[in-house]
Order: C-alpha cells, then structure tokens, then sequence
C-alpha cells in the first residue's frame, strides 16, 4: 500500500492508491475528499439551536400584544358590566308607578336616586332636615338661604337641589296622600332607595305628620276666607225724581284672610235670596255628612289615618 502526495489544489487527502497483493496497481481505488473551502467550522456550533429568522420573531410579537389586548378589552368589558349593573341598581325600575304611594313616579325622584347613593347618608340627613323645616314653614327657601346651605355640604349644587326636589317630594306626596308608614318604607326600598334613607324620611313622618298636614292645610291653594262680616240697613228717602221714596236697603263690608275689602248693597228682595241660598247650603252639607256613603268613607278615613301612626 503506497500513498503519493496530491497536488497542488487537488485533493486534500491527495491521491491514494491501493494494490492488492499480486494486483496491478492501476486497478488501485482512487478516493479523494473534497478540500475544505474556509475556516473550520466550530463544533459548538452545531449544538445551538437555530436562529430564529426576523419575518418569524415579528409574527410573535404581533401574536403576544394581540392576546395582551383581548385580555384588556375582557378586563374592560368586565369593568363596564359592573358599573352598568351598579347603575341598574341604584336606579328607580321601570313599571312599578301603580304599585308605590306615586300615583306616578315623578322625573325628580327617578333623577334623584342615584344620587342617594352616590352621596352618601350624612348629606342626604342634612337635606332631609331641611326639607321636614320647610314644609312645617310651608313655604319653600329662598336662593340665598339655599345657597348659603349648600356650602356648608362638599357636593356639587346642582346635585343638592336635585336630591332637595327628590327628598320633598317623597314626603310631600306621603303627607298629602295620609299614606302609612309601612307603605311609605316599603316602597321606598323597592325603588331603590338607600335603607338609611328610607328609614329617616319614615321616621320624620312619625314625628312630625300632625304638624306637616297643618302646614299643608295653611299652603294649600284655595279661594280666601271671610274673616269679618259688617252690614247696615240704609234707607232711602227722597231722590232726585222723586220727592218720596223710603226704599231700604243692606249695605254690606266682607274682610277676607288676604286683606282685601269687598263691599256691596242688596236691595230688600237680593238680601232675602241671599239668606235662603246660604240656609239651603247648610242644609244640604248636614244631609250629605248623614249619608251612609259618606259615614263609611269618614269610617275608612279615620282607621286609615290610625294605621298611619303605628
């Protein structure tokens, strides 16, 4: 076996030949490895993992903040359903007008109830006290006295006199209704009403209704009263077409609760129409007080206004 050294550029192992024994050596195999072309590559190399190429490392990125995003969007849909169904419930529902002491829901009430709860019970206190001053008052503040009212309170204007409009209704409509207590907390709570609240607007009407519905007697809109009746019989002598006349006749002053003076003269005949007119109304009111209709329904009015007080 013999080896002779390749040339130049050929191969890298050069040329080998190889004879058997008794063999020409032209029949010898010739092997020849191909010649490295470069430095050697570094074995470590081939144990590291592949690199990974750009188009592919751009695919997971974009991959990876398409997931971060759905899940902010799952984060911010959850967010908006709570705070949708925290407004359902601190809202007045829909369809219950004809089962409260409302014959109809008013738009300040429905407006002032979620307000109740943003709030707070200490600010809805104070406001409830100042509505139960004015209705025994009978009247409703000024702008000054309400303006210097809502500074004393850490809450914006508009919302003081939107919960002020909320809270006088609801004791308002109670104490014109004579609705019972129970009735009125009941109701109440099933539009939504904060409990605290509920419990102090029921509270005032058991301390102070007697008092409230005096007030809203004096209030109410209805045509003035007689407070003084003067009259005096004039005679009539003489005129000047005639010499002989000697006609009577009332000359009579009526002072109303609002100041104002009326006064009026009836000859003998309008006076006695008057006198019958006025003693056929007293009549007919003491028939209608003995009706029976009328003494259930005084019945019925007097056990309703009992079970208001408990």
């Amino acid at each position: 076996r013999t080896r002779a050294p390749g040339p130049a550029g050929g191969c890298a192992g050069g040329m080998e030949h190889v004879a058997a024994a008794g063999g020409d050596t032209d029949r010898g195999r010739r092997r020849c490895a191909p010649a490295p072309r470069g430095p050697p590559a570094d074995p470590r190399a081939r144990e590291s993992p592949a690199a990974t190429p750009p188009s592919m490392s751009a695919e997971g990125e974009d991959a990876a903040s398409s997931r971060a995003s759905s899940r902010w969007r799952r984060a911010g849909g959850a967010v908006r359903a709570q705070v949708a169904v925290a407004k359902v419930l601190a809202s007045v529902p829909h369809g219950i007008d004809g089962d409260t002491y409302f014959t109809r829901i008013p738009g300040e009430v429905r407006a002032g109830v979620p307000l109740l709860h943003e709030v707070g019970h200490t600010v809805c206190r104070a406001v409830l006290r100042l509505v139960v001053q004015h209705m025994l008052q009978g009247t409703l503040p000024t702008d000054e006295q309400f303006s210097a009212f809502q500074q004393g309170l850490d809450v914006e204007p508009p919302k003081v006199g939107t919960i002020y409009t909320c809270l006088l209704a609801m004791v308002r409509t109670a104490v014109r209704n004579r609705s019972k207590v129970s009735v009125v907390q009941r109701d109440l709570l099933e539009m939504q009403v904060p409990e605290e609240v509920a419990r102090d607007v029921v509270s005032a009407l058991r301390g102070k209704r007697l008092d409230m519905e005096a007030a809203a007697l004096r209030s109410r809109l209805r045509f003035p009263r007689m407070q003084r009746l003067r009259w005096r019989v004039d005679v009539t002598i003489s005129t000047s077409a005639l010499s002989h006349v000697m006609r009577p006749s009332v000359l009579m002053e009526m002072t109303l609760d609002d100041n104002t003076v009326h006064t009026f003269e009836l000859s003998v005949e309008q006076f006695h129409r008057l006198r019958y007119d006025v003693a056929k109304v007293l009549h007919d009111m003491q028939a209608l007080d003995r009706h029976p209709v009328m003494l259930l329904t005084f019945d019925m009015d007097k056990r309703h206004f009992d079970e208001s007080q408990k």
